[in-house]
This record gives C-alpha cells, sequence and structure tokens, in this order.
C-alpha cells in the first residue's frame, strides 16, 4: 500500500519573479517532459494569483528559470498559465527525482517561502531518496505529514471538490481565529454560491472527521 507526504522544502527557482512579487502563489495543475534527449524540457502548467497578471507575465518573461509562458485560462483571481522551464530552470527543480521514484503530485503550492506538497509516494525508500537530493542541493526539507493512503479513496473520502476547497479554506485563513478570508470571498474565487461553498465545507470536514476520529471506538 502507498502513502501520502505532506512535505514543505525550500527551492530555489523563479526567484526574480518572487522578489518582484512576493505574493504571488503558484498553485500547480499538472507538470510532464516535453521533447527527448537533449532537446527536452519540463512543462509546468500552474495556476498564479494574488498579483496582477500583467506584472507577472512581464517579470517572468525576465526570469532566467523561464523560458516560455502562455496564458491558458482565466477562472475569477486565477489564472492557467503553461510554464516551460529554462535549461538553468531544469537544472533547479526537483521534478526528476518526483518521477525517477514513481511519486505523483496530488497537490503543489509555489510560494516565496518555498514549496508544499502532497505526494503520493510507493515507499519509505522513496521518500529518503527525495529528502537525500534536497540536502544534495542545501535545501532545508520538513515533512508535515506522512500516512497509508485509504482502501476505497484518496484522502478519507473527501472528494476533489471538497479537498480544493478545505485547502484553499486552509491556506487563506478561513480557519484562522480571527477569520483571514470570508466564505463570500472564498466562493467568488470557485465562482460558486456561498451556500454551496458552505455546504462543501460541511461536508469535507464531516467526511474528514467520520474517518479519523470517529473511528478510534469514541467517536460516532
Amino acid at each position: 500500500m502507498s502513502f501520502i507526504a505532506e512535505w514543505t522544502h525550500e527551492l530555489h527557482v523563479l526567484e526574480h519573479t518572487f522578489e518582484a512579487l512576493p505574493d504571488l502563489k503558484l498553485s500547480l495543475e499538472e507538470v510532464h517532459p516535453a521533447g527527448s534527449g537533449d532537446e527536452s524540457a519540463t512543462v509546468f502548467y500552474h495556476w498564479a494569483s494574488g498579483v496582477d497578471f500583467g506584472a507577472f507575465e512581464a517579470t517572468m518573461d525576465a526570469d532566467p528559470h523561464c523560458d516560455t509562458l502562455a496564458p491558458i485560462s482565466t477562472v475569477g483571481d486565477r489564472r492557467l498559465y503553461r510554464i516551460t522551464a529554462s535549461e538553468e530552470g531544469s537544472r533547479v527543480i526537483l521534478y526528476p527525482v518526483v518521477a525517477e521514484s514513481d511519486m505523483v503530485i496530488l497537490d503543489s503550492r509555489l510560494t516565496r517561502d518555498g514549496l508544499r506538497s502532497r505526494v503520493r509516494i510507493p515507499s519509505r525508500e522513496a521518500l529518503a531518496t527525495f529528502k537525500e537530493s534536497c540536502q544534495d542541493r542545501s535545501l532545508w526539507f520538513s515533512l508535515n505529514r506522512l500516512y497509508r493512503e485509504q482502501p476505497g479513496g484518496r484522502d478519507y473520502g473527501v472528494t476533489d471538490a471538497q479537498r480544493e476547497a478545505l485547502l484553499a479554506a486552509l491556506e487563506d485563513g478561513y480557519f484562522e481565529v480571527p477569520r483571514e478570508t470570508t466564505l463570500r470571498e472564498l466562493a467568488s474565487a470557485f465562482e460558486i454560491s456561498d451556500q454551496a461553498m458552505s455546504a462543501r465545507l460541511r461536508r469535507g470536514q464531516g467526511q474528514l472527521l467520520r474517518q479519523t476520529l470517529a473511528t478510534d471506538g469514541r467517536g460516532i
């Protein structure tokens, strides 16, 4: 049975862009290699948020880690981009280590503070390999959580839509005291009603509780 690892690590990539746009957030949608041999490159599809898109595109044009940048789609205050890493950028990224170890990226968010990821890993040895790769590059690495994947579904039965909503609420400070964002702001980002967002969060939270605390014999 595979594991789910949640980790944060330093990543010296797009430093020029994050220095100019410190509020930038990049959420990974998809990644794959393009080309082969000496012509190989890595193509990332990232949702950009937290910045003016014009400023982001202009800054990325000057970033040595980016070869090409193309907008794909805009949803609310997020825009999806196809980003091709430059030769210099390809030397910095750790995606080849992930791919070679048969790990699958489930969620990944890059900010100026580092890369926070949720990854399906085939073994603890694969995790050790990735950690060593960070250390070899003098990058700090922090394992936040490691658990076995639950049979019959991912993430304790939480749907993809519920997971995305819960993670967005967590990242934007909805669960903080006092709250750093509102239900209306979250709903607007997903282009759904306040009631729909509230129901999505409640159902996701309920499923998490049933699959975690309620399974120890003292719950529901």
